[in-house]
């Protein structure tokens, strides 16, 4: 895509540390699944890394290579 940093746009996950992630985690007293926390966390306002990435993609901010080389 581009050298360098110069224009280049960020892909975040970003996940709020809100009562239903702090009580999920409670609850499962720490001992959870990846898949099982994705699950938690995508019913509040949970921005996925992946959805992130592929979100920069259709809108054309990011080229394929970038999105293929962080996921």
């Amino acid at each position: 895509c581009k050298g360098g940093y110069k224009g280049r746009v960020p892909v975040v996950g970003i996940l709020e540390f809100n009562e239903v992630i702090r009580g999920f985690i409670i609850e499962k007293d720490g001992e959870f699944t990846s898949s099982e926390f994705h699950k938690v966390a995508s019913s509040t306002r949970f921005r996925d890394f992946r959805k992130s990435a592929l979100e920069r993609l259709s809108q054309e901010e990011v080229c394929l290579s970038d999105v293929l080389e962080i996921l």
